[in-house]
């Protein structure tokens, strides 16, 4: 209903059916956090590339964010014209942004592996390094 409308619309109590029931308001006002947190990572992370920048560093940046808005972002990073540096655990956002992938562990010889590609690249040589450490380690 049109903003305008509502203004002119009498108040009158509700229906005792339609009475809030204390669920009721805990579950809308968690609804109403999460889109505020939705929008203000969706806004953070436009603010960030409206300053041009030749590297964005973006930690779980998919967190805040429904479906349409980590869509909204994969659209942007795939075509980007600057560096992106993401931490994130969200596999799925990383099999389709990621170009190179770093994991650091002290469980690498150098500390680090590093592979070019997606997740989908990055987990087959991390499970056999994975797959050889627990071998060398059994007596």
């Amino acid at each position: 209903m049109p903003c305008a409308k509502l203004a002119s619309r009498k108040s009158s109590a509700p229906p005792a059916s339609r009475k809030r029931s204390p669920q009721r308001f805990l579950r809308t006002r968690c609804i109403r956090r999460l889109t505020l947190r939705r929008l203000k990572k969706r806004l953070a992370v436009a603010a960030a590339l409206v300053q041009a920048p030749d590297l964005l560093l973006l930690d779980e940046p998919t967190n805040h964010l429904d479906l349409a808005g980590i869509e909204w972002l994969e659209s942007i990073l795939e075509d980007a014209p600057f560096a992106c540096v993401v931490v994130s655990h969200d596999r799925y956002f990383l099999e389709n942004v990621a170009t190179v992938m770093v994991e650091l562990s002290r469980s690498y010889e150098d500390g680090f592996l590093r592979v070019e590609g997606n997740y989908s690249k990055f987990s087959k040589p991390k499970k056999i390094i994975f797959t050889r450490s627990r071998n060398t380690r059994k007596p």
